[in-house]
């Protein structure tokens, strides 16, 4: 769960001309039918006198939730150490320049009223004893600049919001913060895996060239049905 903290005005402007000058990564949400969408983006451009700000959307993928005029949607992305979020509204689509010939399919949005600070409720992470072996794998959710990989790892610790995963192999582990993962724990007690969504919200390489990362699962539909399988890991682990 998410605590909201409103920006001054003039704070707001800066981390927004950060975020567009270092064509961060974002998270965009919004209802789907009975459920929630979710695109991994990057913030393009922004204009505060026309009161637009552009971000990364390509419909014509494959699997692309569909983003239609007038839709309201939240925006959430990594500033340092914490997150940010706003909410706004669809205004149309387009391409755009990211600089040296390269242009990008776009969402226009309006330029947000108001940009929160996000302060997330931190749970205990129960850690995975080493006989009680959970292998995972992530799967980047790939965009037009980042090419889908697989990466097999083992349980580390984890918690209604997240877990930790150790990966063997350092060459394999092409992500790092902020990238959005589609995740499968295999347990030994059911034939199916857990299927989440998460975010990279930490990487430590170790002296032993293995490398751990701390996800945040991405609170959507996939998650909600997951709940209690994921609720009988984490009980099965404490024993």
């Amino acid at each position: 769960m998410n605590t909201m903290f409103p920006m001054e005005a003039a704070r707001q402007a800066s981390v927004l001309v950060d975020a567009v000058d270092d064509y961060r990564p974002a998270l965009a949400t919004w209802r789907q039918g009975e459920g929630w969408a979710a695109y991994e983006t990057r913030f393009v451009s922004m204009d505060h006198r026309a009161g637009e700000l552009t971000l990364q959307y390509d419909a014509s993928k494959q699997g692309t939730p569909e983003l239609l005029e007038g839709q309201h949607l939240s925006v959430s992305f990594r500033r340092g150490r914490g997150r940010c979020a706003f909410d706004t509204v669809v205004l149309g689509r387009g391409r755009a320049s990211i600089g040296q010939g390269q242009t990008v399919s776009i969402v226009r949005l309006e330029y947000p009223e108001e940009l929160c600070d996000l302060q997330r409720r931190t749970y205990y992470r129960q850690q995975v004893p080493t006989a009680a072996s959970v292998p995972v794998s992530l799967s980047i959710i790939s965009d037009e600049l980042t090419k889908a990989t697989d990466i097999h790892g083992s349980l580390l610790d984890i918690s209604p919001d997240g877990m930790s995963v150790s990966v063997t192999d350092r060459s394999s582990v092409p992500v790092d913060v902020d990238y959005l993962v589609d995740c499968k724990l295999q347990t030994p007690d059911s034939p199916s895996p857990i299927c989440v969504q998460a975010r990279v919200c930490s990487r430590t390489d170790t002296s032993d060239g293995r490398v751990r990362l701390g996800l945040q699962f991405v609170d959507n539909e996939e998650l909600a049905g997951a709940q209690a399988d994921l609720a009988r890991l984490l009980a099965r682990v404490r024993t």
